[in-house]
């Protein structure tokens, strides 16, 4: 709305024309150029709410033995400030804006800073605040905690809880699982062949990681015969399995279960002490489990035709993965 008002002012007229919607003030002073003033606008369109972490922000992931990966995320352009520490104590909001290393952060778009220099076995706490470009900091610090892997090469130890053998005839029938101290592979003197199944929890391997090698080592314990030389040629044979075949403990579907890589590696033959397998395939190293469990049946390659089998102690298996960050 356009409102004037016109004034004598000395010899001349001075118009002052007042347009309310532009908030602009035009002077003029009879027939001179006329002069507009825009002045300053009030206030209440400045931000004063400051920005929101969104998508679980802030996150560390790809933990492994000395490195780690920072991701956050907050609703508008602005700043984060994070500080790494083994103290779950966060700072204020103004120490860590003060001394907590910058972030420079896009609306709704994921910043990410990779954390190096840390120490394997380790807990440690990831403190974050972030302010929007009009200096409106968050009232509160966020805070993730997380643990460092141990330094490649990690070893599991199997978990004897889960293991054990089963025995079946040759196709699979008459099937008898056994949860005792001795995992059998081979055939036994009742005639029916036996596969051992070992457990491990792999969680521990860095999701990020990229696994370069890996192995199963077992513990003699019993032997009758030569399962290897019967048939002559004959192979210890490694299958992987994603998961576990079939629940986590032993059961008779274990012996005919399909595990997620066949034949990965061989064991040879052994009498004492404890023997490694030959590294796993590149299909055995992709069916470890980064997440969860990771199962291993022990078989031979062909039946043998008369009493040969060999004996390992159950809980005493170790499977070692080597990898690089």
């Amino acid at each position: 709305m356009l409102s004037k008002r016109i004034f004598l002012v000395g010899t001349g007229l001075l118009s002052i024309a007042l347009d309310a919607a532009a908030a602009e003030v035009t002077l003029k002073a009879g027939s001179a150029a006329a002069y507009v003033f825009k002045p300053a606008r009030a206030a209440a369109n400045l931000d004063t709410t400051p920005p929101n972490n969104v998508s679980g922000s802030p996150t560390v992931s790809c933990v492994a033995a000395t490195t780690a990966t920072l991701s956050a995320t907050i609703d508008e352009a602005g700043t984060g400030y994070y500080q790494l520490s083994t103290s779950a104590t966060a700072p204020t909001v103004t120490d860590l804006m003060q001394s907590g290393t910058q972030l420079a952060m896009t609306a709704n778009t994921a910043s990410t800073k990779s954390l190096t220099g840390l120490t394997a076995s380790t807990n440690y706490y990831l403190h974050f605040v972030a302010k929007d470009t009009s200096n409106n900091a968050q009232a509160a610090v966020s805070t993730v905690a997380f643990r460092t892997t141990a330094a490649s090469p990690l070893v599991f130890a199997s978990v004897s809880a889960d293991e054990g053998y089963v025995k079946a005839t040759a196709a699979g029938g008459s099937a008898v699982a056994s949860n005792g101290a001795i995992q059998y592979m081979g055939r036994g003197s009742d005639g029916l062949f036996n596969r051992a199944v070992l457990s491990f929890d792999t969680t521990g391997i860095p999701t990020c990681a990229t696994i370069t090698q890996a192995y199963v080592t077992v513990t003699y314990s019993t032997m009758f015969g030569d399962p290897w030389a019967n048939p002559a040629g004959n192979t210890l044979v490694v299958d992987m399995k994603t998961g576990a075949f079939g629940a986590d403990g032993i059961e008779t579907g274990d012996w005919l279960e399909a595990p997620t890589a066949s034949a990965v590696a061989t064991i040879d033959k052994f009498t004492f002490g404890t023997k490694a397998s030959a590294p796993f395939s590149a299909a055995g190293i992709s069916a470890l489990n980064k997440t969860g469990k990771t199962q291993i049946k022990l078989r031979f390659s062909s039946d043998q035709s008369s009493t040969n089998y060999i004996g390992i102690s159950k809980g005493a298996s170790t499977l070692t993965v080597v990898y690089t960050p």
